[in-house]
């Protein structure tokens, strides 16, 4: 940037300094000079000065906010079903370990249902334990009536035996042909994605069609894998039928011995009861399943009753109390809880300054004088205002602490933001520069005379003024008359009103530009 350059913002050199203008502007004047070699001068009887000699510093701007500490992470967790709260154990500012009890509904009709579904199982396994029981009895009987007989009817006791072997063995394969077929047919929906063999609606790959993919490499998709795939589908898919078919055939030799069994025990007069067949069985079986499904489902509700925390952290929020209820429209949210880990600093900038405000800027975060500074760097600017009762309109932004932090949530903290950093640059004290409107200048002690210089400057710091031309570093420049009256606040505050805004000199680095975009 040259002298010639327009401003890009219209502050103040000074602008930043109003809130503390006394205690940055005379204050800065002191410390200064003896940073930069401060000295008095004076010529003969004119007045002395007090001077300071320009220096190459590294100078940084700084954004002071106040801000509110808070969880970078939180969870919600809520009751998945209607109730009332039967008691609440979290309290805020409780830190809760994961999985530990935050509340729980009221679970009487909940109990009864995980009763009667657990009863529906025991039931279900006494009735098939029942018929398996009547099954061996008129076996037993109809060997014992038909035991002359046994090579010519084939319903021994081992024939029997033997033919419940066969159908216990044929449901085993069809479980394992099956699972290979599913297996088989998964492989060839993705070999022949893209392609143009597609399965055919009963899930199995087409082989009926000729294969027309653009690639025959063996990739997915490509016509060699899908050809492939679509054979060993077809392939498994018979084999599997023909397990099929077996099982059949062995529940029917099953049922044939055992009819031929219960009817030489009927002949002599030793029937133990009514017919039980492999179906009888089969039915008991889905019965227990059916009853088991309902006794899982009846102890997933009553657990649900249980509300637990999903991670370990600190719980900020509790909605409800005992004797609410929840889980229906217009009731009340769930237990937040802000998850253990990185935390942020929710600060509001003035529309005045939210323009210098970008995400990845470099800020340190001050919460009491326990932590200490902690760094941080600005990850987001909210981009909707909002507007206090006074009129002050403030944008949001969100400070991430970095590193480990276990700041009270909620607690007031300090940020500090560095909008603009200039290293080795040439730099006087920023008391040092005098404003006129947009224009700014020092003045020089040289040769027991001095001169005014104007200059252009860039970042503005509360003690450091970076200088883009008219200084160079050795000179003298004059922070004070001695002979003056000092500034009174008044005056001070009148003067920093007044002062026009400085040329900013664009960025270098990574980050050159960063300012043109409003967030």
């Amino acid at each position: 940037m040259t002298a010639s350059s327009p401003a890009r913002r219209p502050r103040s050199v000074w602008g930043r300094r109003r809130k503390a203008a006394l205690g940055v502007g005379l204050v800065a004047v002191t410390v200064t000079a003896g940073l930069t070699g401060a000295r008095f001068a004076s010529a003969g009887g004119a007045p002395a000065y007090r001077l300071a000699t320009v220096v190459t510093a590294t100078v940084t701007e700084p954004l002071v906010l106040g801000a509110t500490v808070e969880p970078a992470s939180e969870t919600t967790v809520g009751f998945s079903r209607a109730g009332t709260v039967a008691t609440v154990s979290a309290t805020v500012g409780e830190h809760v370990a994961a999985g530990q009890p935050l509340a729980t509904l009221v679970t009487t009709k909940l109990a009864t249902a995980e009763e009667r579904a657990a009863d529906a199982v025991a039931q279900a396994r006494l009735r098939l334990a029942d018929d398996q029981a009547r099954e061996a009895a008129a076996a037993a009987a109809a060997a014992a009536a038909a035991a002359a007989e046994a090579s010519a009817t084939g319903s021994s006791p081992a024939a029997i035996q033997l033919d419940q072997g066969r159908v216990t063995a044929a449901h085993r394969q069809v479980d394992a042909d099956l699972t290979r077929a599913q297996a088989a047919v998964r492989a060839a929906r993705s070999a022949c994605a893209g392609s143009a063999a597609t399965p055919s609606g009963t899930g199995t790959p087409s082989v009926g069609k000729s294969v027309r993919a653009s690639r025959s490499d063996g990739s997915p998709g490509s016509s060699g894998a899908c050809a492939k795939a679509v054979s060993a589908a077809l392939t498994a898919e018979t084999v599997t039928s023909a397990a099929q078919g077996a099982l059949a055939s062995a529940q029917s030799t099953l049922d044939k011995t055992l009819a031929q069994a219960r009817a030489l025990a009927s002949a002599e007069g030793r029937s133990s009861g009514g017919a039980v067949t492999a179906a009888t069985l089969a039915a008991d079986q889905a019965a227990i399943d059916t009853s088991q499904v309902g006794l899982s489902e009846a102890r997933a509700a009553l657990a649900a009753a249980t509300l637990r925390s999903p991670v370990a952290g600190t719980v900020i929020s509790v909605p409800f109390a005992a004797g609410q209820r929840v889980g229906v429209p217009g009731t009340t949210g769930g237990v937040t809880v802000a998850g253990l880990g990185p935390q942020v600093a929710d600060a509001a900038v003035s529309d005045t300054e939210i323009s210098a405000v970008h995400p990845g800027e470099v800020a340190s975060v001050v919460a009491g004088a326990s932590s200490g500074v902690l760094a941080g760097v600005v990850t987001s600017v909210g981009a909707l205002a909002t507007t206090a009762g006074n009129g002050a309109v403030t944008y949001p932004v969100t400070v991430s602490i970095g590193g480990p932090s276990h700041l009270p949530i909620g607690s007031a903290a300090q940020v500090t933001i560095t909008l603009a950093r200039a290293s080795s640059a040439v730099a006087v004290p920023t008391s040092a520069v005098r404003t006129n409107g947009s224009r700014h200048a020092v003045e020089v002690w040289s040769g027991g005379q001095v001169r005014t210089a104007p200059v252009v400057v860039g970042v503005v710091g509360p003690i450091f003024t970076q200088v883009i031309s008219g200084l160079r570093p050795g000179q003298h420049v004059v922070l004070a008359r001695l002979d003056a009256p000092l500034p009174n606040s008044t005056s001070t505050l009148r003067q920093l009103r007044r002062a026009g805004g400085p040329a900013r000199p664009a960025r270098s680095g990574p980050r050159a530009g960063a300012r043109g975009t409003k967030r």
